[in-house]
């Protein structure tokens, strides 16, 4: 085993203190050392309790089954192979799908085996709770974990944790098969801490990497805090930085089951125009109906279908989704106001143009030619599936 780095801190009066002794697990500010010290104590003496029986394939510590996994296959492996899958897709959205599945499974260990040591610890104040969080992830072979001193760990918006994982065994299974990264990768290791913490404080939580030794940094650090204020926090802690630079489009920040949220919120919205496009045409249908029974049966009709023709536009330009109508060849038909907005243009000077040459993606060659080739595709009958980003106007 590695031994561990000799860290000074600082308590809140500004003074200098060397690692307790008696705290050897993890490294925290003086302060919380009463609450650590007691779930060290504890966790230690639940692992003591070890039990393995391969005739059975179990691994028992105080009457808990446990598993072990190579530390590489939960990791740069697991992203090779996942890599793979996902090669009609750029390499930054491919890491963005592979990373939101791992931060979202470790976010979910992370909150359940939180409140199973609750429980066993019979313990309700939030830092107590916190405390065997750091102890479990070092017994269980995640990493070791540096708390920093300006962490402010409270159960409400002003939430901030900084932390250091100096011996993440996701930087080291990178690094150990020699594969150099331009990101931070320990996504599990961000997921399983902000869901313990999560689920101690009572508060929705995300941690994001911001410095990682697989690319080259001298510590695997770590930003935690409320989901719309963490960017916040990231930003200014990359601009106080003297002696580099760190790349903030890089840096993921993960959101607890995004796809499922957009998903859900477009089913939602779905059944709404659905809904609405339903009364609507039974309520023409009726007019239609009663039309046809009066005199100037033709005039009534036509103003009917104009109101029809209304109706639709405005669901056209009310929703929040993007809409566009291209012809077969990929020019413009007619776009929505919610995506002239977001670039802030207008109709008359998109309509007829080839959509790959509009204000969306004049600024990236490279999605202009993936867009080209899947509406060459959708033109020959195909179902196509199409996702990128784009700035808006306002950055």
């Amino acid at each position: 085993m590695p031994t561990h780095p000799k860290i000074s801190l600082k308590n809140s009066s500004g003074a200098s203190s060397s690692l307790l002794k008696d705290l050897t697990s993890v490294t925290v500010p003086q302060v919380f050392h009463s609450d650590f010290l007691n779930a060290q104590q504890f966790v230690k003496r639940y692992f003591s309790k070890k039990r393995e029986s391969p005739q059975k394939g179990l691994i028992d510590i105080s009457g808990e089954r446990y598993i072990l996994v190579r530390a590489a296959s939960m990791s740069h492996e697991f992203y090779e192979l996942m890599t793979s899958y996902y090669q009609d897709r750029s390499p930054e959205e491919a890491r963005g799908v592979i990373f939101s599945f791992l931060y979202d499974m470790a976010h979910s260990i992370g909150k359940a085996d939180a409140r199973s040591f609750f429980s066993k610890l019979g313990v309700t104040e939030p830092i107590a709770r916190l405390s065997a969080g750091p102890i479990h992830f070092a017994h269980t072979g995640w990493a070791y974990v540096h708390i920093l001193p300006e962490s402010r760990p409270t159960p409400d918006d002003n939430y901030y944790l900084i932390y250091d994982h100096p011996f993440s065994f996701e930087a080291d299974a990178w690094r150990q098969n020699q594969h150099k990264t331009d990101h931070p990768v320990c996504i599990m290791s961000a997921g399983y801490s902000s869901g313990w913490c999560e689920e101690s404080f009572g508060i929705h939580l995300v941690a994001a990497e911001i410095e990682c030794r697989s690319q080259g940094d001298q510590q695997c650090r770590f930003i935690m805090a409320p989901p719309h204020k963490i960017k916040g926090h990231i930003a200014r802690y990359c601009k106080g930085l003297k002696n580099k630079q760190i790349d903030f489009s890089k840096i993921d920040i993960p959101e607890f089951f995004k796809r499922k949220r957009l998903e859900d919120e477009l089913r939602n919205h779905s059944d709404h125009l659905e809904d609405l496009i339903k009364r609507r045409t039974d309520k023409l249908t009726k007019i239609n109906r009663r039309l046809a029974r009066e005199i100037g049966q033709r005039r009534e009709i036509n103003k009917a279908l104009q109101q029809s023709k209304a109706m639709f536009e405005a669901i056209f330009d009310q929703t929040f989704q993007f809409i566009g109508i291209l012809d077969l060849k990929g020019n413009v038909i007619q776009i929505n106001e919610t995506a002239l907005q977001f670039v802030g243009t207008t109709l008359d000077k998109v309509v007829g143009t080839a959509f790959w040459k509009t204000p969306w993606w004049l600024s990236d060659h490279k999605e202009q030619t993936r867009l080209r080739n899947a509406v060459k595709k959708a033109a020959l009958g195909q179902l196509v599936r199409f996702e990128t980003q784009h700035p808006s106007k306002d950055g």
